[in-house]
């Protein structure tokens, strides 16, 4: 079963690097040695890295599917975490009037976590374990903010915030104070001086090695910040996300 898990390995780092077609390669290798050797939790763990490919490429109604079909296969185990709070929650946010069903992912995720003890803190991203009750938080944090409810993101931000400082994750950090960044910024007075600090502390976290989650939501956040490029913070970090843009690229090529 080592080849099937390496595999899926390999597909999820082909997502981070934006490689799509090798990920999707790699990820139906991994399913079809997972079916053949009837490890039904690599099976739903495949379609859960199917799942976050398809969030990435903005194709949320595939997105949904995927996870949903991983859910066949996990039952409540432990891969149902990750498939309800990174899979289905994320990508229904994205669906026009599917508010409940995203609220509703989140808080099967949330009750799963409990019901099966999940550890504390971040775990690693591309763990084949549980997902850690920090990572949940830090899902659902992303999906209260795609669907505009800044009050959550923040609650949300507060409680995570000193487990983000302390985890090995450059990522995760990028990530949730990207999608703090981001509330600031659809607040009905926004703050976009404070968005800028945070944005850009957020994408300084993971420059080194910059992966096409955090290059997508910088991207976002300089789309709206568009109409305050005359501020020298928002100059500051398009430049910024420019130069790590670049760097992306040649980690690619």
């Amino acid at each position: 079963m080592l080849a099937g898990r390496a595999s899926g390995l390999l597909a999820y780092m082909a997502v981070n690097l934006g490689r799509f077609h090798h990920a999707d390669a790699y990820a139906t290798e991994s399913f079809a040695l997972a079916q053949e050797a009837g490890d039904a939790g690599l099976m739903a763990w495949v379609r859960g890295t199917q799942s976050f490919a398809s969030y990435y490429r903005r194709d949320y109604q595939q997105s949904v599917a995927l996870a949903r079909d991983g859910l066949t296969y996990a039952g409540n185990g432990p891969q149902a975490v990750r498939l309800r709070v990174n899979g289905e929650a994320r990508a229904v946010a994205f669906l026009h009037g599917r508010q409940r069903e995203a609220e509703h992912a989140v808080a099967e995720a949330y009750k799963l976590t409990e019901r099966l003890e999940a550890p504390a803190g971040i775990s690693p991203c591309i763990s084949l374990g549980i997902y850690s009750t920090g990572r949940v938080v830090a899902n659902a944090i992303t999906v209260f903010q795609t669907l505009g409810q800044p009050q959550r993101v923040v609650g949300l931000v507060d409680e995570i915030e000193a487990t983000v400082q302390t985890s090995d994750s450059a990522w995760s950090r990028s990530l949730v104070h990207l999608d703090h960044a981001a509330t600031l910024l659809q607040r009905p007075c926004a703050d976009v001086e404070q968005a800028m600090h945070v944005a850009l502390g957020a994408i300084a976290a993971s420059a080194e090695s910059p992966i096409t989650s955090v290059l997508q939501r910088g991207k976002a956040i300089a789309t709206a910040t568009e109409q305050f490029l005359h501020l020298p913070a928002v100059q500051e970090y398009h430049e910024q996300l420019r130069l790590l843009t670049a760097t992306g690229r040649s980690r690619r090529s």
